[in-house]
C-alpha cells in the first residue's frame, strides 16, 4: 500500500507544507523542461501557543492559517486537495540497521520483531516506515525512521480540518536534504544544521537520506533572552541589534554568557562529528530561522575543519523570486525540498503516513481519477447527442424541402401551361422515396455508443468504430453492423468485453479475429457484432 501510494505521489499535483513553531509555509511549482514555474506561496504567522514540541495543539487555528493561505497564495490561488507535509525532527527517530537478506514482501516483518531494539518506544506509540540504501548478497542496509502518532495525529487532524488529503509525511531534515542536493553530490556525506526559533536539529545524510537526527533546545528565542535580560531591552530591541550587528561580541561579559549559551549547540556537533569522523562529513549546511544572523557560524568553526556553507538551494525558479539574501530563502528550504519529492529521479521516500490514512488517501485519489474519466465521457455524450441532432434536424429540413417543391411542381403540372414536365415529377418523387426510405431506416444510435462506453474496462481504448448496413438488398429491413478496434491491457479484457456485450439483448452474432490473442499485454483488437433494432 505504501508503494501504491508513493507511486501515486510521484504523478499528483500536490502543495507542500511546513509547519514551525512560529509560521505555516506553503508552496507549490511545476517542473517545466530545466526550470521550475512558481504556482504558489506564502507564509502566515500562528501563535506560538499553537505548535509546541513537535505537536500542533491549537488544531482550528492552524487549519484556519491553511485555509487563508490558499485563498491568498501568490502569484495565484491553490486548486489542489492534496499536501504533502514535512514533520518536526524532534518529534522523530531514526536507525541505521543492517538485517539478513530475506524476501522484499518480509522486511517489514522482520523490522517489527527488532524495532524495539532500534527505537527508544514502544511500536503502539509510533508510525515508522524504511528505506533500504544498499544492498549485498548477505544483507539490507536499511534506514528506519519513525514519528510519534501523538505529533502525526495532530497533523491529520489539522490537515483535515483544512480540507485536504495528506499523500505523504516525511522527516522536516529529509525535505531539507532534498532541497540541498539539486546542486551537490547525492553520494557524498553531509551534516545539516537547522537552527530554528527554540529547538536545533543536527543531522547526518547518507546517500539522499538522513541517517542520523538529534533535536535540543538551542535558538534564536535563547539568544534574544540572554541579550535583552542583560542589556534590559524588549523583544523588538534585541531583534533589532541581532540583525543590524549579528551576535553582540564587544561587551566581554555579554559575549561570557552567549559563549555559554552556544556550547550546548558547539557541544552536540563534536559529539556527532566524532561519532560518524571529520572526514567522512564533506560539507556542513546551515539553515533555519538564525541563518540571518552574522556571527553563529563563528562559534562552529573553531570546532570542526569541516566546510561550513549557509544552504541556498539554486533552483531556477520563474517568476524569480526575490530570494537573494539567505534570511529569505533559508526558512523556506523544507518546503522547496518535500514540494521537489516528485520532480526529482531516483529520489527515496519515507512515508509516515499511518495504514489507515494511507488507504483513505488512495481512495480519494481513485475518487478523483474516477470523476475526471466520468466528466469527459459526459461531455462526449453530449457532444455525439447534439451532432445527432444536428444532422436529424438537417435530414427533416431536406425532406420537408423536397415535399414542398413537389407540391409546387404538381400545382404546375395541374396548369396547362407546364404539360410536358411529367419526366421531371416522376424524377422528384423517386428522390422523394429515396429520402424517406433513408430517414425510415436511419438507426438512433447514441444509446448504442453510450451502453459500449460504460461497458469498456478501464485502460482499454478504442481507437475506432464502425455502424454500418451489411444487408445488400436496399428494400429489406437494414441489419446494422457494428465493427470497432483498439488496443487492450490484457486479453482477458477482450474476453470479459465481447462477453458482456454479448449478453445485451440488443446485442447478437459478437465474433472476433484470433489475432485477438496474439500478445499478452498491450493487446491490438477487433469485435465484431450486430444490432438488432
Amino acid at each position: 500500500m505504501e508503494k501504491l501510494l508513493n507511486n501515486i505521489v510521484r504523478k499528483e499535483k500536490f502543495i507542500g507544507i511546513d509547519i514551525s513553531a512560529t509560521s505555516v509555509k506553503i508552496l507549490q511549482f511545476e517542473k517545466n523542461k530545466k526550470n521550475y514555474k512558481l504556482i504558489s506561496l506564502g507564509e502566515k504567522e500562528i501563535p506560538i501557543t499553537a505548535f509546541v514540541a513537535g505537536v500542533i495543539r491549537q488544531k482550528e487555528i492552524v487549519s484556519q492559517g491553511i485555509l487563508d493561505l490558499l485563498k491568498v497564495a501568490n502569484p495565484s490561488k491553490i486548486k489542489t486537495k492534496f499536501a504533502v507535509v514535512s514533520l518536526p525532527d524532534d518529534q522523530i527517530f531514526t536507525q541505521l540497521v543492517n538485517i539478513p537478506k530475506v524476501e522484499y514482501s518480509k522486511i517489514r516483518e522482520t523490522l517489527s520483531y527488532q524495532l524495539p531494539s532500534f527505537i527508544p518506544m514502544k511500536e503502539d506509540e509510533i508510525y515508522w516506515s524504511y528505506d533500504i540504501l544498499n544492498e549485498t548478497s548477505d544483507e539490507y542496509e536499511i534506514i528506519i525512521t519513525a514519528v510519534t502518532k501523538e505529533s502525526s495525529d495532530s497533523f491529520i487532524d489539522t490537515l483535515s480540518l483544512a480540507n485536504l488529503t495528506p499523500l505523504l509525511f516525511e522527516p522536516r531534515s529529509k525535505s531539507a536534504l532534498r532541497s540541498i542536493l539539486v546542486k551537490n553530490d547525492v553520494q557524498n556525506e553531509y551534516m545539516l544544521i537547522d537552527i530554528g526559533k527554540s529547538m536545533t536539529t543536527v543531522s547526518i545524510s547518507k546517500k539522499d537520506s538522513i541517517q542520523y537526527s538529534s533535536s535540543f533546545y538551542f535558538g534564536l528565542n535563547q539568544i534574544k533572552k540572554i541579550v535583552g535580560e542583560y542589556k534590559k531591552i524588549n523583544d523588538a530591541e534585541v531583534e533589532d541589534i541581532l540583525q543590524k550587528e549579528g551576535i553582540p561580541k564587544k561587551d566581554a561579559k555579554l559575549k561570557e554568557y552567549l559563549d555559554k549559551m552556544f556550547e550546548t549547540l558547539t557541544g552536540e556537533i563534536k559529539k556527532t562529528i566524532n561519532f560518524y569522523g571529520e572526514d567522512k562529513i564533506s560539507k556542513i549546511f546551515l539553515y533555519g530561522d538564525t541563518l540571518n544572523i552574522e556571527g553563529i557560524e563563528e562559534y562552529i568553526t573553531p570546532i570542526t575543519k569541516i566546510h561550513i556553507e549557509k544552504a541556498k538551494p539554486s533552483l531556477p525558479i520563474y517568476p524569480v523570486l526575490q530570494w537573494e539574501k539567505h534570511e529569505k530563502i533559508s526558512p523556506y528550504i523544507p518546503v522547496i525540498g518535500i514540494e521537489l519529492i516528485n520532480k526529482v529521479k531516483n529520489n527515496t521516500t519515507i512515508n509516515l503516513l499511518p495504514a489507515k490514512t494511507q488507504r483513505i488517501s488512495i481512495l480519494k485519489f481513485f475518487v478523483k481519477e474516477f470523476l475526471q474519466l466520468l466528466n469527459i465521457i459526459l461531455v462526449n455524450l453530449f457532444i455525439l447527442s447534439l451532432l445527432f441532432l444536428y444532422l436529424s434536424f438537417q435530414n427533416e429540413i431536406t425532406a420537408s424541402n423536397l415535399r414542398n417543391e413537389v407540391t409546387s411542381y404538381n400545382r404546375q403540372i395541374n396548369s396547362s401551361k407546364y404539360k410536358g414536365i411529367a419526366g421531371t415529377i416522376n424524377k422528384l418523387n423517386s428522390d422523394l422515396n429515396t429520402v424517406n426510405t433513408t430517414y425510415k431506416n436511419h438507426l438512433v444510435w447514441s444509446p448504442y455508443i453510450t451502453t459500449i462506453a460504460s461497458v469498456t474496462p478501464a485502460g482499454m481504448a478504442i481507437t475506432r468504430m464502425t455502424i454500418k448496413n451489411v444487408n445488400s438488398t436496399t428494400s429489406a429491413t437494414p441489419i446494422w453492423q457494428v465493427k470497432m478496434s483498439g488496443v487492450a491491457m490484457s486479453r482477458a479484457q477482450i474476453i470479459s468485453l465481447s462477453k458482456t456485450i454479448e449478453s445485451y439483448k440488443y446485442f447478437y452474432n459478437v465474433t472476433m479475429p484470433l489475432s485477438n490473442f496474439q500478445t499478452n499485454a498491450n493487446v491490438p483488437f477487433i469485435l465484431m457484432f450486430d444490432i438488432k433494432t
